[in-house]
């Protein structure tokens, strides 16, 4: 749970969006703008519409909850804790401490030397915790969160019902996400998602579907770690959820990276350490030189991680189902894909249970030139 000023902040985004959006989601949205909005706890926010005399004849009553894709578990208890929350708010009290330091007096050469560390020590952290971001923490994350609120819905209703007769529940989820290495995969082609939000992906819909007797809307903003970015909102209706993003014409997503193999919290990476002193000027620029130290997944896992996403992606493709996948994914479905004779099912690579591709020899004799194709058309824009 945020603070008040949070859930209000995104409260306030989410019906700003009002004139951005289209169909059910401005439909959705119109709808809330056109009540009185009352600030209230469990649930956060409750929308009325009042008739001529008064009385309140219809509300919706809006718990906003927060999902963070930079997360950890606690082994012992399950619980999952948002690392990006806590990090926005250092990164936000950094920045008005900072403006009232300058406000007072001019920083000396001295302290804008230490400031520069402070602030380099600062980006140092958040591409720490963006090692911890993979696809099975923010779906986990999603899925805790959303559970430890559809158990409170009946005390919710039960206090909305005292209001008014005709009574309905949305939830606005703010998701915090940074998935600006994938590459949507759908009848429209192929492209880098560079918003860097999430997609809507077929775990998170599955996941919505099982709420659908519980909730009549959700309301979903969408935003980087640090809620920078351009945001976007999506809302609709718990009934057909599938069909009404369809209308919105929004996909639906199958994941095919190669953390999908992990379903925890786990991730090829290991203690990351980032360390960024600034060398000097260059050209009128700040010359920084930029550390990182870590472990590293065995090889040989990450071949069959590689191969779990690749087959994946394949499988996606060959009946049309819209994708998301990495880069390095995407080389071997677009390089070698069109030489794949068969799969090797149940294949266990240093405990990892993988699916490999058994390749027509051609494939080798063409691969340099399809490898040199890709990374015309991909890589120099990476």
């Amino acid at each position: 749970m945020g603070s008040k000023q949070t859930e209000i902040n995104c409260i306030n985004r989410v019906l700003q969006f009002t004139r951005k959006s289209k169909g059910i989601t401005k439909q959705i949205l119109s709808k809330l703008n056109s009540m009185e909005l009352t600030q209230t706890e469990s649930p956060d926010f409750v929308f009325a519409r009042k008739s001529e005399s008064g009385e309140i004849v219809e509300c919706i009553g809006v718990e906003h909850f927060e999902v963070d894709q930079i997360s950890k578990i606690n082994g012992k208890s399950g619980k999952i804790q948002s690392l990006g929350g806590g990090y926005r708010k250092e990164v936000d009290l950094y920045q008005k401490e900072l403006v009232e330091r300058i406000k007072e007096n001019a920083l000396t050469e001295d302290e804008t030397v230490q400031v520069s560390q402070e602030i380099y020590g600062l980006i140092a952290k958040g591409y720490e915790n963006q090692s911890k971001a993979t696809y099975w923490s923010f779906i986990k994350a999603f899925e805790y969160s959303l559970k430890k609120h559809l158990d409170n819905v009946e005390n919710y209703r039960r206090k909305l019902a005292q209001t008014a007769q005709n009574v309905k529940l949305a939830f606005v989820i703010e998701l915090h996400t940074e998935f600006t290495y994938l590459y949507l995969c759908d009848s429209r082609g192929i492209r880098k998602n560079t918003s860097g939000n999430v997609p809507i992906f077929d775990d998170m819909v599955r996941l919505l579907e099982k709420a659908s007797k519980k909730v009549d809307f959700i309301i979903l903003e969408m935003r980087l770690s640090l809620g920078t970015g351009n945001g976007k909102v999506i809302a609709f209706s718990t009934q057909q959820i599938r069909k009404q993003l369809n209308k919105q014409n929004i996909r639906v997503y199958k994941y095919a990276g190669e953390d999908y193999a992990f379903q925890n919290f786990e991730s090829i990476f290991s203690d990351v350490k980032v360390n960024i002193d600034r060398i000097g000027i260059v050209e009128d620029k700040i010359a920084l030189k930029w550390m990182k130290e870590f472990k590293m997944m065995d090889l040989d896992q990450q071949r069959a991680l590689m191969f779990n996403a690749f087959y994946r992606a394949w499988y996606a493709k060959q009946y049309n189902m819209d994708f998301v996948t990495t880069l390095c994914v995407l080389s071997c479905l677009e390089i070698m894909s069109p030489y794949i004779l068969s799969w090797q099912y149940d294949i266990d690579i240093k405990g990892i249970n993988t699916t490999i591709p058994v390749f027509d020899k051609r494939m080798y004799q063409d691969y340099d030139a399809r490898k040199k194709a890709f990374d015309e058309k991909w890589c120099k824009a990476v």
